[in-house]
């Protein structure tokens, strides 16, 4: 599915926004082109994707064309994959990416859950107040 060639300076911002035309349960925005959030990790180079591939999520640079930064595949036989290239530190502390990552984890065992980044974010502040701590 990727296509790994190289990456763009970690000095560049990338621009994470939502893929045009995506119709995903791991999205929990439909506002497509939709600017998501900025991360500090540098973006990889990886088109062209494998024919099949869903794009989820692309980043950009200045000057540069964007790159598919997170994206599914179902194979002939129904096995299913998830993948993202992001992963610096600055993308856990966005509810966007975190609500991704837990939405990829339940459509890849098949659960009906969906989280949004509203989720993610009541949950940090139930942990703020000490709340929900195991017991």
């Amino acid at each position: 599915m990727g296509n790994y060639k190289n990456h763009y300076g970690n000095e560049q911002v990338n621009t994470v926004s939502v893929a045009k035309h995506t119709d995903h349960l791991l999205v929990a925005s439909k506002d497509y082109g939709v600017e998501l959030y900025q991360s500090l990790g540098s973006l990889y180079k990886v088109s062209p994707l494998r024919t099949g591939t869903n794009v989820l999520w692309l980043g950009k640079i200045a000057n540069q064309a964007s790159e598919p930064v997170a994206w599914t595949f179902v194979r002939a036989d129904s096995g299913k994959s998830f993948y993202t290239s992001l992963g610096h530190e600055s993308d856990f502390a966005n509810d966007a990416f975190s609500a991704l990552l837990l939405n990829a984890a339940h459509w890849l065992v098949e659960s009906e859950k969906r989280v949004l980044p509203a989720d993610i974010e009541h949950q940090q502040h139930i942990v703020e107040r000490g709340e929900g701590k195991q017991r």
